[in-house]
């Protein structure tokens, strides 16, 4: 990549059903398109008291809860059986420890930001 370009690897480049399935198959049932192309990237939060943020001319965002979690693999067959049973999923565990935390519910969400590299885990 060229220092200060931009890439938008699929921007304005429409996907049909039909180009998915065609894809070719990386791990059944795990497709080509299922996966993330590296885009790495950064974000910056600024986090101040809710007295300093009563000044600024935004409406200020309260943090309610925080909290990060994964799983380590010591082999790629734990791995595997993990992505055959995803009732134990890491992200349900953080999920669960957010809302305990921030005493409110999946009902009290009106938006939800969720990334993973792998279609199947966001699923």
């Amino acid at each position: 990549m060229l220092t200060g370009t931009r890439t938008l690897f699929f921007y304005d480049r429409p996907m049909t059903m039909e180009d998915y399935m065609n894809a070719a198959m990386v791990s059944d049932p795990i497709r080509l398109f299922d996966c993330c192309q590296e885009s790495d990237g950064a974000c910056a939060v600024i986090v101040t008291t809710t007295e300093r943020a009563r000044n600024l001319k935004q409406t200020p965002v309260h943090i309610m809860a925080g909290a990060q979690g994964g799983l380590w693999y010591p082999n790629s067959v734990n791995l595997l059986d993990k992505i055959a049973d995803l009732e134990y999923d890491e992200s349900r565990r953080v999920a669960q420890t957010l809302y305990r935390m921030a005493d409110i519910t999946p009902e009290d969400i009106d938006v939800a930001e969720i990334y993973d590299h792998f279609t199947i885990h966001v699923i």
